[in-house]
């Protein structure tokens, strides 16, 4: 009985392990490709709109709009593959200088799409002019633009963005990846929720903003927006006003000829040269700021957890205010004090006052630093110290 309670399982492996492979022998990889071209001329539009897949976006000295759609399922049947690439619809549209091509599956999120249709790989690889504007958009992959002269609008719900030289505007968003620009001469904004951004020199106004990463901007000739929840900011030069806020890391802002409000709850606040008003909060860090311009309105640092360090050039005319509960004021200013001396407290004006400079700070001393021009260069460099003043004050780090 035992014995053939034995002969009748290997037999039953033995038939399993034939199905499998000849299940396996059945299914295989395949593909199927498009491809599409059209005439066209400088200044004209493409439009993508992909339910999925990779776009890469090249240009040259053409006058074509070349579209190639490479498709790809593994794993499955001939007849299924099939079935599931007649049901993925392509469809490829001109309409005078305007190129359109989208992607979707007939029923949407009906029966082929969940019993399959989810496995299909797609990747668009486009050639256009040049000169062209492009509004490119997916569902499931990474965008990619080469150098363009024109407008470029670019979204993905599942990849990054890579765009190069861009004469023109940009606009960009991803929910799940990292965006970076090597150059724009218009406006920029881009927005993920998901990874860091990185931006070289922009000939406008720049918005940029991420949930998941940093933020780096090299250069803007307009005003500049950074925000992130979750990483550092670090702008080069703004020659508009400079705003940068974060809740989980450092903000550095090397240059702004306009007004910089710096925010950040877990980290450091450094604003080297700025020409305007400043605003710089946190409570996780200290506060360094270089006034090299006269301000014309009021001016606030402040932290809980650090120093402030404030630079002025020499012709800067503001009224003081400095407090701390964590340490010192010390000076090197030329401050006529306003009321009684303290350690921790100076009150006074410079250069016979203006706006005011408030100064606070809960965890560190406040330190004032007098910026003298280098003849011939331009540069700014700290003075030699002298302690004249020592009293009341609350402020950051400076």
């Amino acid at each position: 009985m035992k014995t053939n309670v034995f002969k009748i399982t290997r037999a039953g492996l033995l038939v399993g392990a034939l199905f499998t492979a000849a299940t396996a022998f059945a299914l295989g990889e395949y593909d199927n490709n498009l491809k599409k071209s059209f005439p066209a001329s400088p200044g004209g539009k493409l439009v993508v709109d992909a339910d999925r897949g990779a776009i890469d976006v090249t240009t040259g000295e053409t006058d074509k709009v070349e579209v190639q759609v490479f498709r790809k399922l593994r794993g499955l049947s001939q007849s299924r593959a099939d079935e599931i690439f007649k049901a993925h619809e392509m469809t490829f549209e001109q309409q005078a200088d305007l190129v359109t091509v989208s992607a979707k599956f007939q029923g949407a999120t009906g029966g082929l799409f969940n019993r399959g249709g989810s496995g299909l790989q797609v990747r668009y690889q486009i050639s256009i002019p040049k000169k062209f504007n492009v509004d490119l958009k997916t569902a499931g992959g990474g965008i990619t633009q080469a150098d363009l002269t024109g407008t470029v609008r670019a979204q993905t719900s599942g990849g990054s963005l890579k765009l190069a030289r861009i004469d023109g505007p940009v606009w960009g968003k991803t929910s799940g990846g990292s965006i970076s620009l090597t150059s724009a001469s218009g406006e920029v904004e881009v927005r993920t929720s998901g990874g860091s951004i990185q931006i070289g020199e922009v000939g406008d106004n720049v918005f940029a903003r991420t949930s998941g990463g940093s933020v780096r901007l090299d250069k803007a000739k307009g005003a500049v927006v950074a925000e992130t929840s979750g990483g550092n900011i670090e702008i080069g030069e703004a020659e508009g006003s400079a705003e940068a806020k974060t809740s989980g890391g450092n903000i550095s802002i090397k240059k702004s000829h306009g007004k910089v409000t710096a925010k950040t709850s877990g980290g450091n606040i450094e604003a080297g040269e700025v020409h305007g008003d400043v605003v710089a909060k946190t409570t996780g860090g200290s506060v360094s700021v270089h006034l090299t311009g006269q301000p014309k309105a009021d001016c606030h640092l402040e932290t809980s957890g650090g120093s402030i360090r404030l630079d002025c050039a020499e012709n800067v005319a503001v009224d003081l205010d400095a407090k701390t509960s964590g340490g010192r004021v010390v000076t090197e200013l030329p401050v006529t004090v306003a009321g009684e001396h303290k350690s921790s407290e100076l009150h006074g004006k410079i250069n016979g006052g203006g706006p005011v400079v408030c100064l606070r700070t809960s965890g560190g001393s406040i330190h004032l630093k007098k910026k003298v021009k280098r003849i011939g260069d331009g540069l700014w460099r700290t003075g030699k110290v002298s302690l004249l003043r020592r009293q009341n004050c609350n402020g950051r780090l400076i």
